[in-house]
């Protein structure tokens, strides 16, 4: 098991500080939801990255969509149909 015993003066203040607030019961907990924020975050920029990319790569093939008032309209409706109904949003779009 990896033991880490030399933090930085700030962020031993910092994890006290937070354990002091109450927010945490103690240092550990304060560097696990820490690191378990840093890889979700991690994650959702690489999917981004990849959505990005892949929307390049589409516009780049002719594959564009023109943002009409009729497109807006339809995509409008499409997400009022969808929050009606109950069905999981896709975390892509909504996060």
């Amino acid at each position: 098991m990896l033991a880490i015993t030399n933090l930085p003066r700030h962020t031993e203040d910092e994890i006290r500080r937070l354990v002091e607030s109450g927010d945490f019961d103690n240092g550990t907990e304060v560097v696990v939801q820490a690191i378990h924020d840093y890889v979700a975050q991690r994650n959702m920029n690489e999917r981004v990255r990849a959505l990005v990319r892949e929307g390049w790569e589409a516009a780049e093939r002719g594959e564009l969509i023109d943002v009409t008032p009729e497109f807006r309209k339809e995509l409008r409706e499409s997400a009022r149909r969808l929050a009606k109904s109950g069905e999981p949003l896709d975390p892509d779009v909504c996060g």
